[in-house]
C-alpha cells in the first residue's frame, strides 16, 4: 500500500505546484513553460467562473491532499507538514512575482493552512482505523 500512496503523494505535489502556477521539471518531451502558463491561465479562468469563495475550497484541497497522502505514506510528519506550511505563503509570494493575472492573498494562505490542518486531521482519523 505504501508504494501506491507514495506515488499518489508525489502526483499530488506536482498537481499542487501546477495548479498554483509553479512549473515542474522539464525534459525534451515535456511542454515548455508557455504551455504551463496556459494551464495556469485556464485554471484562473475556471476559478473566475466559480461562485465567490469557491477558490478557497480549491486552495484547501490542494493542500489537504498532499498532506494527507504524505502522512499516510509514512513520510516524516515534520517534513510533510513543515514543507506545506512553508509552501503556503511561498506560493502566494511567487504568484505575486511570476504568474500574470494572479496576486498573492492572505485569505488564500489561510485557506491553504486550513487544508493542511484538514489533511492532518484526516490522516489521524484514517490511522485510527488500522
Amino acid at each position: 500500500m505504501h508504494t501506491t500512496v507514495k506515488a499518489l503523494y508525489f502526483a499530488s505535489l506536482a498537481a499542487q505546484a501546477a495548479a498554483l502556477g509553479i512549473p515542474g521539471p522539464r525534459s525534451a518531451r515535456q511542454p515548455r513553460p508557455a504551455a504551463a502558463g496556459s494551464q495556469v491561465s485556464a485554471t484562473v479562468k475556471v476559478l473566475r467562473l466559480a461562485p465567490p469563495g469557491a477558490d478557497k475550497l480549491v486552495h484547501a484541497a490542494l493542500f489537504a491532499a498532499p498532506t494527507f497522502l504524505g502522512l499516510r505514506a509514512g513520510f516524516s510528519p515534520l517534513l510533510v507538514v513543515g514543507s506545506q506550511l512553508i509552501f503556503a505563503p511561498a506560493s502566494e509570494l511567487a504568484q505575486e512575482e511570476v504568474v500574470a493575472g494572479r496576486g498573492g492573498a492572505l485569505s488564500d494562505v489561510a485557506a491553504d493552512l486550513a487544508g493542511v490542518a484538514l489533511g492532518v486531521a484526516a490522516a489521524a482519523i484514517a490511522s485510527r482505523g488500522r
